[in-house]
């Protein structure tokens, strides 16, 4: 059985933040990227950051944290948020799951969702989800610690 896998636009009055971590090399390098788009697909805000050295998940966390931090600057309110870790799913939509090494992070990004009165966490399959990644992968090979793009232009150049 095959799965059509793409990204779908959010519903009317709707943002979606998709957004990735990514980790290669040793030593490891870590960065994350993500989007925000609108409910006809258009390009709200991009960002790409340098994380230094860390585990995917934790990749993962800080690109959704600069996410949220970025969707709130914006005044967004409706937000469909797509990862494609689906432990990061989990992590975020059971709140009694514990994870000591995670938990700092892990609970800023909770107390971040919880101030958007209409969010969802969603996964998406990585493929549906490019742009993102390369974003991500734009950030560990940077030397620039944080990039915000409100241009859509850029995301023209890297998806």
């Amino acid at each position: 059985m095959q799965i059509q896998v793409k990204w779908i636009k959010p519903g009317q009055g709707c943002t979606k933040l998709n957004m990735d971590g990514a980790v290669f090399g040793d030593p490891r390098k870590a960065g994350g990227g993500g989007l925000l788009r609108n409910s006809e697909g258009d390009w709200i805000a991009g960002f790409t950051r340098k994380l230094g050295s860390m585990y995917s998940i934790m990749a993962e966390l800080w690109a959704l944290k600069e996410g949220l931090s970025l969707a709130r600057q914006l005044n967004l309110t409706n937000l469909n948020i797509e990862v494609d870790t689906i432990v990061l799913v989990h992590l975020l939509t059971n709140p009694g799951t514990i994870n000591l090494m995670l938990e700092l992070l892990l609970n800023d990004c909770r107390n971040l969702i919880k101030l958007f009165p209409n969010c969802s966490v969603t996964h998406i399959y990585r493929e549906a989800n490019r742009c993102t990644d390369k974003l991500a992968k734009m950030g560990a090979t940077k030397d620039t610690d944080l990039l915000i793009c409100m241009n859509h232009r850029l995301w023209w150049m890297i998806c």
